[in-house]
C-alpha cells in the first residue's frame, strides 16, 4: 500500500491519551496509527447499504486501539432510522434493513471490539490503564482513578441536498447542538463548524453557524469533525473571553479547542497537491491521513495570554497545527 503514514513519535507516558481521528472512510479501509482511542466522525458508507457498512465495521473491530468511538454521516442512509423509512425509494431501489444496520454498530461485533457509536448521545470513556497523577505511588497505596473523557457525539450536518441526519439551519441548528452537554471534553459532529475547515471547492464556507455558537459557550478540549473532504487539516483555537462570550455553567472551558477535519477521502486542491507531488490520492494517504492528537489527561494551569481573535474571523480552511 503506498502513501503510509510516517511512523508517530512516541506518546509522553500514561497521563496522556492518544487519539487517532478519522473521517469520511465510504467503505474503504487503509492504515491507521495506533492509539488509545480511535475517532469516527461518520460517513461510515458510500450509499448507507448494510454490505457497505458490513465491510467498514469489520475492518473498525479489527483494528487495535482499545476504544473506538464513531458517529455516522450523511451517506449512512439505514442509522438514520425514521429518514430512511420515508426517502429510502431516492436512493435504493429495493429497502434496506435498518435494524441490521443499527445491530452492525451496537450489537455483539461492536461491544466485542469495545466499539461505541453515538447518535445524539454521551459517553464517559476511561481508556485502559490511564491515569489522572504521573507521581509515582508507594507500596500498598492505590493510583488516582484513570482518566474519564467526557464524549458527544452528533451525526448532523447543514440541510444540503435531503441526505440523511441533516438539519436546517437556524433555530432548529440551535435548538439540536444545545443539546450538547456544556462539560464535553471531545465533541464529534460530522459536519464542520462555519469557517473552521469548512472551505468547499468553490470558495463558500459550508459549516454551521450555530455550532459555532455552543462552541463558544462550552469549549471543548477536542472537536473532531469531517464532511468536507477538501478541507481536511487541524487547527488550534485559542479562546478569548472578551470576545468569544461567557460559557455556560459547568462547561469545559478549556483555554484552547484543537480542530480537526478529519477526512479521508481525497478531494480538491489536496488531493490536486498529492498529485503534483507525485501521489495517488489514496483515501488514508498523502495530505489525507489520521490525525493523532495527544491530550494531557489532566489540564495544566492556564498561563496569562495576549488577546487573540475570535472563533471564525479568520481560519477558514488553514492548517495550522
Amino acid at each position: 500500500m503506498k502513501n503510509l503514514p510516517q511512523r508517530p513519535v512516541q506518546r509522553e507516558g500514561e497521563h496522556w491519551t492518544r487519539f487517532v481521528c478519522i473521517s469520511d472512510t465510504h467503505s474503504e479501509d487503509f492504515v491507521v496509527p495506533e492509539g488509545d482511542i480511535l475517532l469516527h466522525a461518520g460517513d461510515l458508507t458510500s450509499f448507507g447499504r448494510v454490505v457497505e457498512l458490513q465491510t467498514t465495521m469489520s475492518w473498525l473491530c479489527q483494528l487495535p486501539h482499545p476504544v473506538k468511538i464513531i458517529i455516522a454521516g450523511n451517506h449512512d442512509f439505514t442509522l438514520d432510522m425514521d429518514w430512511y423509512e420515508s426517502n429510502y425509494g431516492g436512493f435504493h431501489r429495493k429497502r434496506e434493513n435498518p435494524l441490521a444496520a443499527r445491530d452492525l454498530v451496537r450489537g455483539d461485533l461492536a461491544r466485542g471490539a469495545n466499539l461505541i457509536y453515538l447518535e445524539y448521545q454521551s459517553a464517559h470513556v476511561a481508556p485502559p490503564g490511564h491515569h489522572t497523577d504521573n507521581e509515582p505511588v508507594a507500596e500498598g497505596e492505590e493510583k488516582n482513578p484513570p482518566k474519564l473523557w467526557k464524549f458527544y457525539g452528533s451525526p448532523g450536518s447543514p440541510e444540503f441536498g435531503g441526505w440523511a441526519f441533516n438539519y436546517e439551519r437556524g433555530t432548529v441548528a440551535e435548538e439540536l447542538h444545545s443539546s450538547i452537554p456544556p462539560e464535553t471534553e471531545v465533541l464529534l459532529t460530522h459536519g464542520p463548524p462555519h469557517r473552521i475547515l469548512d472551505t468547499v471547492h468553490n470558495g463558500e464556507n459550508a459549516g454551521c453557524e450555530e455550532l459555532v455558537s455552543r462552541l463558544r459557550a462550552i469549549r471543548p478540549r477536542l472537536h473532531v469533525f469531517g464532511h468536507i473532504h477538501e478541507a481536511h487539516g487541524a487547527y488550534i483555537h485559542t479562546w478569548n473571553d472578551q470576545t468569544d462570550g461567557p460559557l455556560d455553567a459547568d462547561a469545559c472551558g478549556a483555554r484552547e479547542t484543537i480542530f480537526v477535519n478529519a477526512a479521508n477521502q481525497p478531494a480538491g486542491r489536496l488531493a490536486q497537491e498529492a498529485l503534483n507531488d507525485g501521489h495517488s490520492p489514496n483515501f488514508g494517504g498523502y495530505n489525507f491521513q489520521p490525525v493523532i492528537v495527544d491530550l494531557l489527561d489532566t489540564v495544566p494551569p492556564e498561563p496569562q495570554v495576549p488577546p487573540v481573535p475570535s472563533l471564525g474571523d479568520d481560519t477558514t480552511g488553514t492548517v495550522q497545527a
